[in-house]
């Protein structure tokens, strides 16, 4: 029921926070907004709870006819109330103009004859002029600049009697002014309450299971043009033992994603991509020679059997001892980088591959380490509003970076490493990035299944 709220309530002018770039940027059509705020209106009661049972001064009529005899009306309430359409325009610049079509009942006494019940049946067309402001630290406030109404259709209905145009004169004159004065005054006092509920779509903290957690917060105010409305958000990665990950300064500037058809667009900055993927390869990943910790795959097995081959070898090159258990230790030397071309992306680790033997009586020792840089293709999907990667081995640079064994046979061992890369690293990763970069479900939309577009600079989702 707050969903019209929370789609009006943007607007006012851009005013950005200084220095690093939003990680997300959004966008969403007048055309879409205007009809989800007639849908939900229709849906839902909240506007109308307000205006229901609302007591309405008493009206003094002029004189003339059955009701001006009466002289009065007294006891007028609101019975029922039905948004008949709601409509925006977006003011670059400037703000937002919401226009609103209502058809209230109204039910009151002719006095002083209380028997003489009075029904009148009013349109009421009503247009508000607000504006957001005060934007510090993720929020704002709402300027309410202007609002008015315009009674359009009336009908009178007596129980008993009648009244003359005079006396129609009044009432309308009467309830154009009451109307507008409560109408103006629950549109205001919902706007102001909505404000703390909407920013609480984008205000958010959601964590990435062990890994750390995004702190969403508002960038700015929104930005209207006379297309759609941008919501920016700040994103921060909190990361345990490595503090904040921000976006660097010197990121490039992303543009606003265009809206074409959908309701809601988000582009999301590649270096946001970049150390939400730092957070998650912080710990360097571990491999043990035994079937039981290794998926059932054949070219696994046979690449750990090459090196059991070699760890049980007789002759001068063995570089472990025969007793020694063997792993495999890949860890990052470099952040993760996410390389995005037309519809293609690219997820690149460098970093370096470790052999490492250990036994119960000594310590663990690395015998061999490579330095290995990686290419991975890349795909994105949204489940449950989280964006989900997951990557498939494209091509990779193996290189010998040190050995303890100067008769170790590097080719060889180059070539179980890569096909430990194909058959294990990428299963591995998969497991990783299986946890999904939680997104705000900003305005309370949800991004599951969206269109997802990749640009050189961003990865954008639409629904």
């Amino acid at each position: 029921m707050w969903k019209i709220l929370e789609l009006v309530i943007f607007c006012g002018l851009l005013n950005p926070l200084r220095g690093r770039e939003p990680g997300i940027r959004s966008a969403m059509s007048s055309r879409s907004l205007s009809k989800g705020l007639l849908s939900v209106m229709r849906r839902n009661e909240q506007f109308q709870s307000h205006l229901l049972g609302m007591t309405l001064p008493d009206i003094v009529t002029g004189g003339g006819g059955q009701l001006g005899e009466l002289a009065s009306i007294h006891g007028l309430h609101v019975v029922s109330v039905q948004i008949s359409g709601i409509s925006m325009m977006l003011l670059p610049g400037t703000g937002i103009d919401l226009f609103m079509s209502t058809q209230l009942n109204i039910n009151g006494n002719a006095m002083p004859a209380l028997s003489s019940l009075v029904s009148i049946m009013v349109d009421m067309k009503s247009q508000a002029r607000y504006r957001c402001v005060d934007f510090s630290a993720g929020t704002f406030k709402i300027l309410f600049e202007e609002c008015s109404g315009q009674l359009g259709a009336i009908e009178i209905n007596l129980s008993s009697g009648e009244y003359s145009d005079m006396d129609r004169h009044a009432i309308q004159d009467s309830l154009n002014v009451q109307l507008t004065r409560q109408i103006c005054a629950v549109v205001k006092a919902i706007l102001d309450m909505v404000t703390l509920r909407l920013l609480g779509t984008v205000n958010v903290d959601l964590q990435m299971g062990t890994y750390g957690r995004i702190k969403y917060r508002l960038w700015s105010l929104p930005d209207i043009s006379s297309s759609h409305v941008g919501i920016y958000v700040d994103t921060e990665v909190l990361v345990p033992g490595r503090g904040i990950l921000s976006i660097p300064n010197e990121a490039l500037p992303i543009n606003v994603p265009s809206i074409d058809n959908f309701k809601i667009c988000q582009r999301l900055h590649l270096a946001f991509l970049d150390i939400v993927l730092s957070a998650l390869f912080r710990e360097p990943l571990e491999l043990m020679r035994s079937p039981d910790e290794v998926p059932d795959d054949i070219e696994l097995r046979n690449a750990f059997e090459s090196l059991s081959l070699r760890q049980d070898s007789e002759d001068t090159s063995r570089i472990t001892p025969p007793s020694d258990t063997l792993y495999l230790q890949i860890s990052l030397t470099e952040d993760p980088v996410v390389v995005a071309g037309s519809d293609k992306a690219v997820l690149r680790l460098t970093g370096q591959i470790k052999l490492v033997t250990r036994n119960m009586y000594t310590s663990a020792s690395v015998v061999i380490t490579i330095r290995n840089v990686l290419d991975l293709d890349t795909r994105f999907s949204v489940v449950s509003n989280r964006l989900m990667v997951a990557v498939s081995l494209s091509s990779y640079d193996l290189y010998l970076e040190s050995s303890e064994s100067n008769n170790a046979d590097v080719p060889t061992l180059t070539w179980t490493f890569s096909s430990f890369l194909r058959a294990t690293f990428v299963y591995l990763l998969n497991g990783r990035l299986s946890t999904g970069i939680p997104l705000p479900r900003i305005l309370g939309i949800a991004l599951t299944d969206a269109n997802i577009q990749i640009s050189p600079d961003a990865v954008v989702l639409c629904v």
